[in-house]
């Protein structure tokens, strides 16, 4: 989401969700759910810093129109800045606060915590966020309500799902006038069922499948006598190589991201040596359900190169 994670069920891009020191491997849903991808190189803050300030002052002279538009597509890479100011911004819609809400991810917070003094000092900045748009929306500060929003129903995912019981609830009205309850959760897919499919079962799986389920279940596929190129592709840069060009190599990469960085390899290596019986299913990674991987939005120096036939689209027999 901005480039969507793959996140669960549909696909958010790693950085779509709030990056708030949570990991959650994500495929772009990383909805690969990935919310916090490690920390990168002091050489990378400067310009992200200045990017930071720069879409935040841009945004106090957004219409409604252009606040839902900003929101739906941020890079949560450039920090909370921006979006605390839309969600404060008298233009704002309530759909729009809802989106902002819903996209921190209440449910992580509210699940494990009861209360602000419990979280780590390091995340009560993200709490107080949650509670300011919660308040806000009790004393009515959202004047317009153009752009509806629900929460079990955002790209086809219910970002409302929890396991468990919340120690702290969510205020009803935070879930919009649009909710209707919790959506039933498709049962999770294991190794056995992975082997008895087909090609194209396989390719439906990776782009449908929740990375939160385990990332060993890619494994499975990329090792599959059936796997299709163009499926291979689909893992690969739903994998988010342009966040791993900034290391070297495994060791060099944040522990709780290194099984995506070993699975990207895996795949990269497959697709190098095109070591596939078949190449019947599409894939544009340009162009992932409105998602353009190919595009680098992290401006990191880069340690290692993708590539340069792994940009290109694949289309069948091609």
């Amino acid at each position: 989401m901005s480039k969507k994670e793959k996140t669960s069920g549909t696909k958010v891009k790693t950085n779509s969700r709030a990056s708030n020191g949570k990991s959650r491997v994500s495929n772009a849903k990383n909805k690969t759910k990935t919310t916090g991808k490690g920390k990168k190189k002091a050489a990378t803050k400067t310009s992200k810093t200045t990017a930071k300030k720069r879409r935040a002052s841009v945004v106090a002279d957004m219409t409604t129109k252009q606040l839902h538009e900003f929101v739906s597509n941020h890079n949560w890479d450039f920090g909370n800045a921006p979006m605390r100011k839309a969600s404060q911004s008298p233009k704002c819609d309530l759909g729009t606060a809802l989106l902002i809400y819903w996209l921190i991810d209440p449910t992580y917070y509210f699940a494990e915590y009861s209360e602000r003094s419990e979280v780590p000092r390091d995340l009560q900045g993200w709490w107080d966020f949650l509670v300011d748009i919660e308040q806000r929306v009790a004393e009515g500060f959202y004047k317009t309500k153009k752009y509806l929003f629900d929460p079990a129903d955002y790209e086809g995912d219910d970002i409302t799902y929890v396991e468990g019981k919340l120690k702290r609830p969510i205020p009803k009205e935070m879930y919009g006038p649009l909710y209707s309850g919790p959506r039933p959760r498709p049962p999770k897919v294991t190794r056995t069922q992975i082997k008895g499919m087909t090609s194209g079962e396989l390719h439906e799986f990776v782009s449908r499948h929740v990375r939160d389920d385990g990332i060993h279940l890619f494994y499975a596929v990329l090792g599959h006598p059936e796997l299709d190129a163009g499926t291979a592709l689909a893992i690969y840069w739903q994998s988010d190589p342009h966040y791993f060009d900034a290391y070297r190599s495994l060791s060099d990469v944040p522990a709780e991201d290194r099984p995506s960085y070993s699975l990207m390899m895996k795949a990269e290596k497959l697709l190098v040596r095109d070591a596939f019986k078949s190449r019947n299913m599409a894939y544009d990674p340009a162009n992932d359900n409105g998602i353009d991987w190919t595009r680098d939005e992290y401006h990191d120096p880069k340690r290692r190169t993708i590539p340069q036939q792994l940009f290109k689209r694949l289309l069948p027999a091609e």
